[in-house]
C-alpha cells in the first residue's frame, strides 16, 4: 500500500490512525491525496459539506438510478442502491467527473461557516474521468459524498424505494424528473434534518 504523505516521519495520532488502517476513512480510500492523513478539521469539513450538499448528491445518485433501470421495481432499485454508497459514488459520481469544490461556484451552493461557497458541480475534464484510481485517494471533499450518500439513500434505503413506488405517478423509466428525485430525497432520504 503507498502510504504517500503519511509517512513514516508523521508521529501524530492522525498519522498513526490512518498507517494502522483503524481511521473511518480507511474504509472509503485506499490511499492518501496530497492533503495527508485525515484530521480534526479535515472530517469536520467533510461532515459540514455531506450535510449542507447532501440533497443535490442525492438527487443526482438517484437521477443515476431512474436513468440506468430500464423498469423502476422495488426488486431493481434495492438491487441498484445494494451497492452501497461506495461503489455508488464512486462510479456515479467521481468516474463522471462530478465533484464537490468551492471553484467555479460562482456564488451558488453551500456557505461553510468560514464563510467559503462550496457546490457540487460536474467536470468532464477532471482528471479522476481520465484516471479512475484517484477516486482512492482521501480528501474531505470526495469524503463529503461519501458521508451525504451515506446519511440520505444509506441511512433510508426502505423510505426512499417506498416513497419512489408509491409517488411515482406516471414517472417513466429512463428519464430525468428533477421535481420527482427531488421530492424523494427531500421527504423520504431527509436530506434536509
Amino acid at each position: 500500500m503507498d502510504l504517500g504523505p503519511a509517512s513514516m516521519d508523521d508521529h501524530s495520532a492522525a498519522a498513526a490512525e490512518w498507517r494502522t488502517g483503524v481511521s473511518p476513512e480507511h474504509s472509503r480510500f485506499s490511499r492518501l491525496g496530497a492533503g495527508g492523513v485525515p484530521t480534526s478539521a479535515g472530517r469536520r469539513l467533510a461532515l459540514e459539506l455531506s450535510s449542507g450538499l447532501a440533497c443535490r448528491a442525492c438527487q443526482h445518485m438517484l437521477k443515476e438510478m431512474w436513468a440506468n433501470l430500464t423498469e423502476p421495481s422495488n426488486q431493481s432499485m434495492r438491487r441498484w442502491l445494494s451497492n452501497g454508497c461506495v461503489d455508488l459514488v464512486r462510479r456515479h459520481q467521481f468516474r463522471k467527473g462530478w465533484q464537490v469544490t468551492s471553484e467555479g461556484c460562482d456564488g451558488a451552493g453551500y456557505r461553510t461557516a468560514d464563510g467559503t461557497v462550496w457546490c457540487f458541480l460536474q467536470d468532464v475534464l477532471a482528471e479522476v474521468v481520465r484516471k479512475p484510481d484517484l477516486a482512492q485517494e482521501y480528501d474531505p471533499a470526495k469524503d463529503a459524498l461519501f458521508l451525504a450518500c451515506e446519511r440520505t439513500l444509506g441511512a433510508n434505503l426502505d423510505r426512499v424505494v417506498a416513497f419512489l413506488l408509491k409517488q411515482r405517478q406516471g414517472a417513466r423509466a429512463m428519464q430525468r424528473n428533477e421535481r420527482f428525485t427531488g421530492s424523494a430525497c427531500a421527504q423520504a432520504a431527509c436530506c434536509d434534518a
